[in-house]
């Protein structure tokens, strides 16, 4: 009542290897044994390892770009992920942010500061001051082993949404902060205006603009739209763009969004838009607004095009574009504010760019 029956196959299977034995037997060799999977012919007719035939790690972000994982690098030491919230926000606002990526980052040590909580319609630059002291008070106390001048020992990365990537570009110029500047790996910007809110498509938001100057009286509003000084090029956001800043680092990803209306798309990724090709030949004050930003765009990215490929770190820079689908429209999707906050409230959108930036994260 327990035989086992064998299936067809299994029977031929059992008949070619008495075969092959008897001709064993009576030849010596063995001329019917199947060779291991390892050392069988591939099609071209050579001969082809298990091993061999693995597939290249593939990059998440671009299938263009280099394994995002090859060159880093061991490090030992634990990672610190800044995140830095924007203009009238709180630590608060990034913590979907914190609790994604402590699931998904277990090396990861996370900081949302809360130094400039209250300080966000200043101006940019003593922003920028409290953010770089926080860091360091953080690291001498909470976070010691990044204050090893070893580079290998720990990484340090900024998350800065909006407003606050422009405070992490400040903070990287204090004093303080030099000491790190080595350990520096990746930059996470999420909609933020890298060349000042020049050229804004919406006049619905360029209204609201003026209105909340009018109403807030905002050094930090006027350093955004170049309105600190006569001269453009003596502005705070110009003279920000010709400091160190993206060439530190060894990832630089700038997200926007082509429904974010508040940061437009050209200035998040720090790209150039028609209107400031075209600007030269329209009335002065739009050609120098024009020119202006086209000096910006450069200023950002000309020292990372310079580097050779002899330079110890290189920076692979990164723009990705979000495209949301809101299931109903009202007002905050009509001018652009929910694809604004959706990098922080929105849990796919959040959980999208992490997985996505997994491999420079990790």
């Amino acid at each position: 009542p327990n035989h086992h029956h064998l299936s067809r196959e299994e029977e031929e299977e059992e008949e070619e290897d008495d075969e092959a034995k008897k001709r064993s037997n009576s030849n010596g060799t063995a001329t019917n044994v199947p060779r291991p999977p390892s050392e069988r012919e591939s099609s071209d007719g050579g001969t082809s390892s298990s091993s061999a035939k693995k597939p290249p790690p593939t990059p998440v972000l671009n299938p263009g770009l280099p394994a995002l994982n090859e060159d880093d690098g061991e490090y030992r030491g634990p990672h610190l992920i800044v995140m830095q919230h924007g203009w009238y926000a709180s630590s608060f606002d990034m913590r979907l942010l914190r609790a994604f990526a402590l699931l998904l980052f277990p090396r990861a040590v996370v900081l949302s500061p809360q130094s400039n909580e209250d300080n966000t319609g200043g101006s940019i630059g003593p922003m920028g001051q409290r953010l770089a002291h926080e860091v360091h008070n953080f690291i001498k106390h909470r976070c010691h082993e990044l204050g090893d001048p070893d580079p290998s020992v720990g990484r340090i990365s900024f998350v800065g949404h909006s407003a606050g990537s422009m405070i992490v570009r400040t903070a990287l110029t204090a004093p303080v902060f030099a000491p790190y500047l080595p350990k520096l790996h990746a930059f996470i910007s999420l909609s933020s205006s890298h060349c000042g809110n020049l050229f804004v498509p919406s006049t619905i938001v360029s209204g609201g603009m003026w209105a909340l100057q009018r109403l807030h009286h905002s050094t930090f509003m006027n350093e955004l739209q170049l309105l600190d000084d006569k001269n453009m090029e003596k502005t705070f956001m110009y003279t920000l763009s010709q400091a160190k800043g993206f060439e530190l680092f060894r990832y630089v990803v700038l997200v926007g969004s082509v429904q974010d209306s508040y940061v437009p798309m050209h200035t998040a990724q720090a790209t150039i838009p028609r209107p400031a090709e075209h600007a030269a030949g329209a009335r002065a004050s739009t050609a120098s607004q024009g020119n202006v930003y086209v000096q910006m765009a450069a200023n950002l990215m000309k020292p990372i095009t310079a580097k050779t490929p002899d330079d110890p770190k290189q920076t692979t820079v990164v723009r990705l574009t979000l495209d949301h689908k809101f299931t109903q429209t009202n007002l905050d999707t009509m001018i652009g504010r929910a694809a604004h906050l959706a990098y922080i409230d929105s849990s796919p959108a959040v959980l999208l760019l992490l997985f996505s930036l997994y491999n420079i994260l990790k």
